[in-house]
């Protein structure tokens, strides 16, 4: 039953409108046949020695933001004014949801524990100085998903893509990916530089010239105003936030290096400089 109603819900947009107008119709029933199944589920895994069931719904933390006429954020209508429905299933269930929504509501009210999962820390707060764990962390997920000396002319070039990623595991597979697609042979250090580049071109088409002064603010303090722009600054991860041994953000080495943006970090001294 999951199985074809997911591949309905991936079908075409106007099948995905129909699915979900009669599921808001009949959501109480929809909710009540999921936990007959679930409820059934449960029965079986503690026959064979489980203690249950565990449900983790990934990727909802990517879904588009978006302000409804209503004034309501799209990630809020989901995530407050459905929760009892989100909570509803018969089972520990784990949800990724959007960073946005820490800077807008209480998360608390609804659900038991929220976790922030961070970026990797690959320097250290405050300074520009390599943290060496987490770099080799980083270096580690590469080597699990690549032949290392069949794609990289030196691991230094991992390295250079790493610090690139600013602790981003989704934006050094992308820079991965670029790199890749730069050649047929092996990477060296000029198509790395050329992957970087695309990701910079890409975050530079996310900067608004509103996100300038703010983006400058978190640069020079290195932490996150409590407002509705810096959750969009990290939704989109042109802001970037760590918590190891105390919370603190940076912006994207990526962003860093978009023109707008690096004219705007320059202080005046910088600037009136020959």
């Amino acid at each position: 039953m999951l199985a074809a109603f997911s591949g309905q819900i991936r079908s075409g947009s106007t099948r995905k409108i129909e699915i979900r107008r009669e599921l808001e119709k009949e959501l109480t029933v929809f909710i009540s046949r999921l936990n007959e199944l679930i409820d059934d589920v449960q029965i079986q895994l503690k026959k064979k020695g489980w203690q249950g069931l565990v449900a983790i719904v990934d990727g909802l933390e990517k879904m588009h933001y978006r302000i409804q006429p209503d004034g309501q954020s799209t990630h809020s209508e989901l995530f407050v004014q459905h929760a009892e429905q989100l909570k509803s299933p018969h089972c520990h269930i784990l949800y990724t949801v959007p960073i946005s929504l820490l800077f807008n509501v209480n998360l608390g009210d609804s659900f038991a524990e929220t976790d922030v999962i961070p970026m990797v820390k690959i320097q250290e707060h405050g300074t520009k100085k390599s943290y060496r764990p987490g770099v080799d962390a980083l270096y580690e997920i590469v080597v699990k998903r690549v032949e290392m000396e069949a794609i990289f002319d030196q691991h230094g070039d991992v390295k250079r893509l790493i610090q690139a990623s600013g602790g981003s595991v989704r934006d050094l597979m992308r820079l991965l990916r670029f790199a890749c697609d730069e050649t047929d042979t092996k990477i060296n250090r000029a198509h790395v530089e050329h992957a970087i580049q695309r990701l910079v071109r890409e975050y530079d088409r996310l900067v608004r010239d509103e996100d300038l002064e703010g983006l400058k603010q978190i640069a020079a303090t290195q932490q996150i105003p409590g407002d509705e722009t810096s959750g969009r600054l990290l939704h989109h991860r042109l802001v970037l936030e760590y918590v190891n041994d105390d919370r603190w953000a940076d912006l994207h080495p990526a962003v860093r290096e978009c023109p707008r943006v690096k004219k705007a970090l320059k202080s005046p001294k910088d600037t009136h400089s020959k």
